[in-house]
């Protein structure tokens, strides 16, 4: 009985760190997405500025 126990909390446990493993993975591509995002915001930024430039540099 003892050790069915130990099995059944060896195969619980080797699941936790798999699903463990898994969030990890999953936090990496959220965490590279966030960069490729942020990364795709500033060209954004800079494309806008090219095209509609301030008051300031339309004046020179």
């Amino acid at each position: 009985m003892t050790e069915r126990i130990e099995f059944e909390t060896e195969r619980l446990c080797l699941h936790q760190w798999k699903s463990a493993d898994r969030f990890s993975s999953i936090d990496g591509l959220i965490a590279l997405q966030t960069q490729k995002q942020d990364a795709l915001k500033a060209h954004k930024k800079g494309l806008m500025q090219q095209f509609f430039p301030s008051s300031d540099e339309v004046r020179k």
